[in-house]
């Protein structure tokens, strides 16, 4: 008897029964996993040559091109799921038997998301958490304020933490097929990944690492600590949390001499013994759940307010993933990178965008990712910092795929921020307190200090008045020292509380667009994948590792193209204009790239616009004049203009329709900051200070 394994149901398939095409079954007498074709009882075994646990699933994608009209071509594209069928992965093999379309899968990479507490610094992960709320540890306690704040208490020490899942490595590979239907050619592409090895295929890039290693005569390792350079003559190498020395050269050689100073002038009395450089090792890969909040040396919040005025910032300021805090904004990729930097992490990299791009597509079975997941926080009528949701709103779904908006009203705790209720008055914060009100007055408490106002669910997105239809209490209303509403305190500089997004979201004519009122599923408050948050929208992530180069031409570009590298310690080369065939020019096959900074060509379009045909890895555009529901469905910002760009993707929440994970704007200068561009971080498994100390000598 087998039964049948996905979708998931208990219905049982009768011996000798000939399953429908697509269907998986699990032979319960075999021991295996069968899959239908429509013909064959009991269906088909799906093998894997290379490892039989493998489980091989993927998105068909079918590209083709009708005919509406004389000589008016109409391209299209649709997905399939599909699992492979190894029996016939062969070469010869008949197409239609090779790959079986489902409607779900039974284990995806994406499935198994697994969110944590982590200490970078250490590299060691200090708690699991609940896969239903991340306000919960695994066991189902709920975690600290403290703890959510990002401080772990253990054995009296303090220890930073932040809140991040980890993504296991996985083998790709792309296959090509045409089929034709009634005259008209169908290019099919295949894009298969496991998390098992499996024929031909090969480990996704952006698990390769990039920190070389140096050894010294006495046996202690030290990794590369590119922030630690002094710009021209000594380059960094870190042994744990403070222990550094200096070489003369990125990648010294046997024998040279190392420095104890970062002149490198002062002789530390040792050698190098030797010296690995780096992209070699692979490893899984922690993406921070939350886009990153500004801290400082401490890892105390430096937050942005609502009205977006930027923060003091310092070189030991530390970028973290916490719960309760607006996202940092303002600052250059090079700043963002070095504030991660002093949290042991790294930036998000074209390379990992990559893999979290091709795990969105296969999970969805949709390229148009805002119609296959959700719209994102993006339907502002202009961009306004305030708009920006403080980090934690889909915490209480937990590894859940969800987006939550006005017309939803599931699980009302989400809408209360992290300090629910409560007001800031002349920089002091006070909390409702509902029996010390006085008649109409609405009572907030601060110790033995009281204020009050005329209405009592806080919340900013009101009219310019602070009153409006909703009636609460708003940004930059007065707040009052006597029940009787008659002598001011202070105005209101920020507030918190229930309704907070589904009152504003009603109000206010100048943040949301009044076209979206009545059309609830673009009222998106926040949103999850997989239990990372808002994947897109809300604002643009800064992806390092990588510069967009071109030369232009009147009619045409020549060397475009764009650098890219998995090795960190090149990452600060990225900050200055490189042109083609400054490293030698060399054009990587996809794979493991090596640990130089490769130049890889590609025709980046004139014009800005939605994406029409794009790179099928990298998912770069490569020509514009699609559409928000056609093609890609994402935008393009370019500019014809010579010279080197950097990139960020997402999008933001004054966009509409045009963002989406594939959304990438690649127009600005190297140094450009704005405050609707943020970072979000990785760091990977093996990075830390206890994976620092395996194998070496203290």
């Amino acid at each position: 008897m087998s039964k049948l394994l996905i979708p998931k149901t208990t219905t049982a398939y009768r011996e000798g029964a000939v399953p429908k095409v697509g269907d998986l079954l699990f032979d319960t007498e075999q021991k295996r996993v069968v899959v239908g074709d429509g013909e064959t009882p009991g269906g088909i075994p799906l093998r894997v040559a290379s490892n039989e646990k493998a489980f091989v699933y993927g998105v068909d994608v079918d590209k083709y091109t009708t005919t509406s009209g004389v000589n008016a071509p109409v391209s299209s594209t649709s997905r399939t799921k599909v699992v492979l069928n190894h029996d016939y992965d062969y070469e010869g093999a008949n197409t239609s038997l090779r790959y079986h379309a489902v409607e779900s899968f039974a284990q995806t990479p994406a499935h198994s998301f697994h969110a944590v507490l982590r200490d970078l610094e250490r590299g060691r992960d200090v708690c699991s958490l609940d896969i239903s709320d991340y306000r919960k540890k695994a066991d189902g306690t709920a975690l600290t304020e403290q703890q959510r704040r990002g401080f772990w208490i253990e054995n009296g020490e303090k220890r930073l933490v932040d809140f991040a899942t980890r993504v296991g490595q996985f083998y790709y590979r792309f296959d090509h097929y045409d089929v034709t239907v009634n005259d008209v050619v169908h290019h099919h592409t295949v894009k298969l990944i496991s998390n098992e090895p499996f024929v031909d295929a090969v480990l996704h890039p952006g698990f390769y690492d990039g920190g070389s290693i140096l050894t010294l005569d006495s046996g202690r390792q030290y990794e590369r600590y590119c922030f630690g350079d002094n710009g021209t003559t000594a380059y960094a190498w870190r042994h744990g949390g403070s222990d550094t020395v200096y070489t003369k050269s990125a990648s010294p050689a046997a024998g040279d001499t190392v420095y104890s100073n970062n002149a490198a002038t002062t002789d530390s009395g040792k050698k190098v013994e030797s010296f690995v450089p780096g992209g070699s090792t692979p490893s899984d890969i922690y993406f921070m759940i939350y886009d990153g909040v500004l801290c400082d040396s401490d890892g105390v919040p430096k937050e942005q307010s609502a009205d977006g005025t930027p923060v003091s910032r310092a070189a030991t300021d530390r970028l973290r993933s916490i719960q309760g805090y607006r996202p940092a904004t303002n600052t250059t990729r090079a700043y963002f990178r070095v504030n991660a930097a002093n949290e042991f992490s790294n930036l998000k990299s074209l390379l990992a965008h990559e893999a979290l791009e091709l795990l969105l597509e296969i999970d969805l079975g949709n390229i148009n990712f805002q119609a296959g997941l959700s719209i994102g926080l993006c339907n502002c009528s202009v961009w306004n910092y305030a708009s920006v949701r403080k980090t934690g709103r889909s915490a209480s779904f937990g590894n859940s795929t969800i987006s939550y908006n006005g017309s939803t009203p599931i699980r009302p705790e989400i809408l209360a921020d992290e300090d629910a209720s409560t007001i800031t008055v002349g920089g002091v914060i006070y909390t409702r307190d509902t029996t010390a009100d006085s008649g109409s007055a609405k009572a907030w408490v601060n110790g033995a200090n009281t204020v009050y106002t005329k209405f009592e669910v806080p919340t900013v997105y009101v009219a310019a008045s602070g009153s409006g239809a909703t009636a609460v209490p708003a940004f930059g209303d007065m707040a009052y020292t006597n029940a009787d509403l008659t002598a001011g305190a202070a105005a209101i500089t920020d507030v918190t509380g229930l309704d907070y997004d589904f009152l504003h979201m009603n109000s206010g004519a100048n943040i949301w667009n009044a076209g979206a009122q009545s059309d609830h599923s673009k009222r998106v408050v926040s949103f999850s994948w997989r239990g990372i948050e808002n994947v897109w929208g809300e604002i643009w992530e800064f992806m390092d590792g990588c510069q967009k180069y071109q030369d232009a031409v009147v009619g045409d570009f020549t060397n475009s193209g764009y650098w890219t590298t998995n090795d960190t310690d090149l990452y600060i080369s990225l900050d200055t204009d490189k042109g083609a065939g400054q490293y030698g020019e060399k054009f990587p096959t996809r794979g493991y790239t090596g640990d130089s900074v490769a130049w890889v060509w590609h025709p980046w379009p004139k014009a800005a616009g939605y994406i029409k045909e794009y790179d099928d890895f990298t998912y770069l555009c490569i020509t514009t004049g699609g559409g928000e529901t056609t093609y890609f469905g994402d935008y393009f910002y370019n500019d014809a203009n010579a010279g080197a760009r950097v990139l960020f993707v997402g999008g933001r929440a004054g966009h509409g329709g045009d963002d989406g994970a594939g959304c990438v704007c690649a127009g600005n200068a190297l140094s450009y900051s704005h405050s609707n561009i943020g970072a979000r971080q990785t760091a990977r498994a093996d990075m830390g200070t206890d994976h620092l100390a395996e194998g070496s000598n203290s």
